[in-house]
């Protein structure tokens, strides 16, 4: 996973770092049988600034809000532990 801070940084107070993971772990992560992935210890200032992050395989993308992250046993990355945000469902407009 590369990381570009430069374009984040000009978006940070309105964007989403995005950790992309692998077909096996979005399916787990969507079925909430995983809630942490490790990441490149580069990452986690993006995942701290907004405290939410995307997790995305091919076209489909899941947001998780942080609940902690602590250093990973593999030198250079950081475990972080999530939930998932349920989307807000907009309310149907009536007609009146």
């Amino acid at each position: 996973m590369e990381i570009t801070n430069s374009m984040f940084s000009q978006f940070k107070n309105s964007s989403y770092k995005i950790v992309t993971v692998s077909e096996s772990q979005f399916e787990l992560i969507s079925r909430g049988c995983v809630s942490a992935v490790v990441v490149l210890e580069p990452a986690l200032p993006g995942i701290k600034i907004t405290s939410h992050f995307i997790l995305a395989h091919a076209d489909a993308a899941l947001i998780a809000r942080v609940d902690r992250h602590y250093p990973s046993t593999i030198n250079g990355r950081v475990v972080v532990e999530f939930n998932l945000v349920q989307p807000q469902n907009p309310k149907p407009k009536t007609k009146t």
